[in-house]
C-alpha cells in the first residue's frame, strides 16, 4: 500500500509543474487550452480570445519592445502565421462577390500572429511549452473519461467522435496531444520506471481512441510519427534502433490479427486500391472510399485550374459540365465534395484559392513550419528539447492533411494558429541560444 502511494505521488509530479507558485497567468491559460479542447464547445476559441487579450494589452503598452529591432526571421514567421488570412483576403477582393464569413476561419491565424508577436519577447517561453505538453497530457487522460461515458449519442456509425469533432478530426488533434505529451513526459524528471509507466498509459489512450475512429489516415500518420521518433530518439544507438524497429513491425502485425476494427479497414483499403489498379475503368471503383478520395483530388486540380482565383465554399459548376471534362466523374464524388467538402487540406485550399494562391497557403503552414524547424534542429536539439515535439507534430499533421481537411473548423485553425505561435516563439529563442 506504502509503495503504491509512494508511486501515486511520483506521477503527480509530471502535472504539478504548471501549478507550481510563480506561474503567470498566461501560463495557466496555455495549460488550460489543450485540456478540454476536444470535449467542450468553444473552450479553445474562448481561451484563444483571451490569450489575444492578454497579447494585445502587452503590446499595446510596451510596442517599442515587441517591433524594434526585430530580426528578418521574426517578420518572416509572423508574415508565415498571417499569411492564411492575408491571401484569403486578396482572392475575396479578386475573385468577389466579397464574403466576410469566408474570413472567419482564415481570421484566426490573425489571433495566432499577435499572440507570437507576444511570446516572441517572453524569456521564459519553455515554461510555457512545457505547460501547453502539460495540459495536452492531462487532456488525453480527461478525453479518455469523456468518450467512455457518454458513448450513447457520441459516435458514428460505431466511429468515436464528440459533440464538436467528428470521427476525422478528432484522432489528428488526439495525436497531436500525444505528441506533445509524450515528449514531456520522456524529458520529465521521472525516474525510469514510473516515466515508462506513464508513457505506456498515454500510448495506449493514444492508440486506443485512434482504432475506435477509425481514421486510416491518422493510423498511417501515427505510424510514421513512431518511426521517426524512435529514428530522432535512438539513431545513435544503431542497435537500439533495429530492436525498437523490429518491435514495431511486429507489434503493427499483431494489431492486424488481434484487432477486428483494424483488420476491416485495412482490408477495405485494399480492396480499393485492388479495384483503381485492375477496374480503373469501371465507374464504381470512384464510389469506393479511397475511389472517390482520389476523385476528389482530381476535381479539386480540375477547379484550381479552372479560375485563378479558386472557388467558394459550396459553389462549384454543375455536375454535367465537370462530367464532360473529367473522366469518371460520378454524382457521388460530386455531392460528397459539394456538400462535405474536399477531404484533402491540400487540394481545398488550391480548390478555394485557385493555384498561385492556395499553392502560397500551403507553403505557409506546412512546408515552411516543417522547413523552420528541420533548419534549426540539428545545431539546436541539445538545449531544447520541445522542437522534438514541433518536428513530430508538424509531420503528423502533414500527413494527415492529405486525407482529412484538417483545419475545416473554426477551432481547428485556432488551434493550429496558437501552436505555431507558441512552438515559433520556442524555436526563435533556440536560434539565439545557440548564436
Amino acid at each position: 500500500m506504502q509503495c503504491g502511494l509512494q508511486m501515486f505521488r511520483k506521477l503527480l509530479q509530471v502535472f504539478s509543474y504548471p501549478f507550481r507558485q510563480g506561474n503567470t497567468k498566461f501560463e495557466w491559460l496555455v495549460l488550460m487550452y489543450p485540456v478540454f479542447f476536444p470535449t467542450i464547445k468553444s473552450w479553445g476559441n474562448a481561451i484563444s480570445f483571451l490569450m489575444l487579450a492578454v497579447a494585445l494589452s502587452q503590446i499595446s503598452f510596451n510596442k517599442k519592445l515587441y517591433f524594434r529591432k526585430r530580426s528578418k526571421t521574426f517578420w518572416l514567421l509572423l508574415f508565415t502565421i498571417i499569411s492564411p488570412f492575408c491571401f484569403e483576403f486578396i482572392v475575396q477582393c479578386l475573385r468577389g462577390p466579397f464574403t466576410w464569413n469566408a474570413l472567419d476561419g482564415p481570421s484566426r491565424f490573425l489571433i495566432g500572429g499577435i499572440i507570437f508577436i507576444f511570446l516572441s519577447r517572453k524569456d521564459n517561453i519553455g515554461n510555457l511549452v512545457k505547460s501547453f505538453s502539460a495540459g495536452c497530457t492531462i487532456g488525453l487522460f480527461l478525453t479518455l473519461i469523456y468518450i467512455s461515458y457518454f458513448d450513447n449519442y457520441e459516435y458514428w456509425l460505431g466511429r468515436c467522435a464528440t459533440k464538436i469533432l467528428c470521427p476525422n478530426a478528432l484522432p489528428v488533434y488526439i495525436l497531436i496531444m500525444g505528441i506533445n505529451s509524450f515528449f514531456y513526459i520522456y524529458f520529465s524528471d521521472l525516474v525510469v520506471p514510473k516515466k515508462y509507466i506513464l508513457l505506456l498509459l498515454v500510448s495506449i489512450i493514444v492508440v486506443y481512441i485512434l482504432v475506435i475512429c477509425e481514421t486510416r489516415t491518422v493510423w498511417v500518420s501515427l505510424i510514421l510519427s513512431i518511426v521517426l521518433s524512435c529514428f530522432l530518439l535512438s539513431w545513435k544507438r544503431k542497435v537500439k534502433l533495429l530492436y525498437l524497429t523490429l518491435t514495431f513491425v511486429l507489434i503493427i502485425y499483431s494489431s492486424y490479427i488481434i484487432s477486428p476494427t483494424i483488420q476491416k479497414r485495412v482490408d477495405y483499403s485494399s480492396q480499393n486500391i485492388s479495384k483503381i489498379i485492375y477496374e480503373i475503368n469501371s465507374p464504381s471503383t470512384w464510389n469506393t472510399s479511397v475511389g472517390g478520395r482520389l476523385g476528389l483530388v482530381k476535381l479539386d486540380f480540375h477547379l484550381a485550374c479552372q479560375n485563378l482565383f479558386g472557388f467558394p465554399d459550396g459553389t462549384l459548376p454543375s455536375y454535367e459540365s465537370i462530367s464532360e471534362q473529367i473522366p469518371f466523374m460520378t454524382e457521388h464524388v460530386y455531392s460528397i465534395r459539394l456538400l462535405s467538402g474536399s477531404h484533402c487540406e491540400y487540394t481545398a485550399h488550391l480548390s478555394r484559392k485557385g493555384i498561385i494562391f492556395g499553392m502560397l497557403t500551403i507553403i505557409s503552414i506546412f512546408i515552411f513550419p516543417l522547413y523552420f524547424f528541420c533548419r534549426i534542429f540539428k545545431k539546436c536539439i541539445q538545449e531544447n528539447i520541445y522542437l522534438y515535439s514541433a518536428l513530430i507534430t508538424i509531420t503528423s499533421v502533414l500527413v494527415n492533411a492529405l486525407g482529412i481537411q484538417v483545419f475545416g473548423l473554426k477551432m481547428t485553425s485556432t488551434f493550429w494558429a496558437v501552436y505555431l505561435a507558441l512552438f515559433y516563439s520556442y524555436g526563435l529563442k533556440s536560434i539565439r541560444s545557440s548564436d
